[in-house]
């Protein structure tokens, strides 16, 4: 894949992507195989419901990256991916939840990994729940 920039974003296109890291590399393979367009943020963002099905790395961050979702509608579908150690925070909209595993964020909770190569994928469930279908290395849930 080739890195274009669009509106101070690094989107992935084509193929290869160069990942430096073998088990980055991987799961970015396997989240990219049923998802969408990769989009390179080092400094977070708020996301759109639009932009469902979108894999969001924070290569090249120099402090933790914050994404917040939009709120929850049953079938919208983020992956995030950490492929640098100031690691990733999702924050989920007000009245909105995250699960991941057997841990349950509070209302407008938020999850957060600083291991590279941990990656979640997150799906709505309905209108205030967010739980993670998979996910790779650790995540703090709060």
């Amino acid at each position: 894949m080739q890195l274009e920039t669009y509106d101070d974003r690094k989107v992935a296109t084509g193929n290869p992507l160069p990942v430096a890291d073998a088990s980055v590399l991987a799961a970015l393979l396997a989240l990219t195989a049923s998802l969408g367009a990769l989009v390179v943020d080092a400094d977070g963002r708020t996301i759109a419901a639009a932009e469902t099905r979108t894999i969001y790395s924070n290569e090249g961050a120099t402090a933790i990256a914050p994404f917040v979702l939009p709120t929850a509608a049953a079938g919208l579908d983020f992956s995030f991916m950490v492929q640098d150690a100031d690691g990733i925070r999702v924050t989920a909209a007000a009245g909105d939840s995250i699960q991941v595993g057997t841990a349950l964020s509070g209302v407008a909770g938020k999850i957060e990994s600083t291991t590279i190569g941990s990656s979640v994928r997150l799906i709505a469930l309905n209108a205030t729940e967010w739980m993670a279908v998979s996910m790779v290395g650790s995540w703090t849930v709060t």
